[in-house]
């Protein structure tokens, strides 16, 4: 087999094995959070419910990296899927809230052990590099969001029928998942040394979150972006966690084929704010670019207190979608300015871990204040701290721009 086909089979492997382990996230999505209410759970309860994924990413995500280096990546991609699948199941049972606790659980280990493991794998078998790297994630991407699509209205559908089948076709896709892996991925054990080897890089990239504490406390800039990653995951939790919820209370004649539309709009709103930032980021500032985005973010908002049309809130969902991914970009693209090499990952997981933090604090909050007040009022109040992070955003690029330069980047 030649190189270039070669490396075309390993494309599709791969595709193939992303695909499978998250469409479930594509069946799901429109209706989860409507899932856990059925289940007999309050809003900030199923919010809570919810946390232990995001707990569970968290506590696993660094030990899940040097797990998949020293245990191998075959083994690793395996447990992810048997974990998944167990996730699902939890799910499907769903008869209490420990079930459903366990299954969250389950469920953020599994995502935690699947990161990096199977396109570490690609990379590593295929020898990719350069614009193949591109090529290679740009069609897995493509493929899955395919299936996404399909599998909304798969979700839908089984909604209709009932809540807790929406998990039957996620835990067959687990399984399609683990099959795959036995298919596909094979590699070689490191040895002992290599073991040792990796065992001491590991205790040594640990040694960099001192590194990356001290430099977020002595750098103003690096602090001021940790902060504004922490209240943009304030500002759109609503959006990312409740809109389902909004649409299903505000407009109950509609079925839940109807959200598989909404979903897909959220989507096509991903991909359109993405476009976007790439047209604004070449001709006005990055200042510009957020006062807009969060201000465009506020009218959508301030549209939703009037709103009794279905089709016009889910235009307002895909609006508010395109000033998230711009936000959200934005704020990565300042924190990868103003980092050197050396601390890049350290100081990038730095803002993940600050981002989630946020969102976890910000889940309960809003899920409180739209059950305990009102949903629109859990959206009036990201509306207020949009125009509160305005100033914000003001002092953050003033007191930026008074350093002119860093590491010969100019400061926008």
């Amino acid at each position: 087999m030649s190189i270039e086909r070669r490396k075309k089979t390993i494309q599709h492997k791969f595709a193939f094995l992303e695909t499978a382990f998250y469409i479930h996230t594509g069946i799901i999505g429109a209706v989860y959070m409507i899932y856990l209410l059925g289940q007999g759970l309050s809003l900030f309860e199923a919010s809570m419910v919810s946390v232990v994924f995001n707990i569970a990413s968290l506590i696993f995500e660094v030990p899940s990296g040097i797990l998949c280096d020293v245990w191998g990546k075959r083994k690793t991609a395996l447990c992810a899927g048997i974990f998944l699948a167990l996730a699902m199941m939890c799910f499907f049972i769903g008869n209490n809230v420990i079930v459903i606790m366990l299954g969250q659980f389950l469920w953020g280990l599994s995502y935690s052990l699947e990161s990096g493991t199977i396109e570490a794998w690609a990379v590593n078998e295929g020898k990719f590099e350069g614009k193949e790297l591109d090529s290679l994630f740009a069609f897995s991407t493509k493929i899955q969001n395919l299936f996404f699509i399909a599998g909304s209205f798969i979700g839908s559908w089984c909604a209709d029928y009932s809540l807790n089948s929406i998990w039957i076709v996620p835990f067959l896709s687990s399984v399609v998942f683990i099959v795959l892996v036995c298919k596909y991925v094979e590699d070689i054990e490191p040895s002992r040394n290599e073991r040792k080897k990796l065992s001491y890089e590991y205790r040594e990239s640990l040694a960099q979150i001192g590194i990356g504490v001290r430099k977020s406390l002595s750098e103003k800039k690096i602090a001021y972006i940790y902060g504004f990653s922490i209240i943009i995951s304030f500002l759109f939790t609503p959006l990312l966690s409740l809109w389902s919820v909004y649409l299903d209370k505000s407009f109950s004649s509609f079925s839940y084929k109807y959200l598989a539309f909404a979903w897909i709009a959220l989507r096509v709103g991903v991909s359109f704010g993405g476009q976007l930032l790439e047209i604004f980021s070449k001709r006005i500032t990055r200042q510009m670019i957020i006062i807009c985005s969060l201000g465009c973010n506020v009218i959508t908002i301030g549209v939703m207190n009037i709103c009794n049309n279905y089709f016009v809130a889910v235009l307002l969902f895909c609006m508010q979608e395109i000033c998230w991914i711009i936000t959200s970009s934005v704020q990565k693209g300042m924190l990868n300015d103003y980092l050197d090499d050396r601390t890049r990952a350290t100081m990038i997981s730095f803002s993940s871990l600050f981002y989630s933090l946020g969102k976890i604090v910000a889940s309960m909050l809003f899920a409180l204040v739209a059950e305990k007040v009102s949903m629109n009022m859990a959206w009036n109040l990201s509306a207020f701290l949009c125009l509160v992070t305005l100033f914000y955003c003001r002092k953050m690029f003033v007191d930026i721009i008074k350093e002119k330069t860093l590491g010969g980047i100019q400061i926008e």
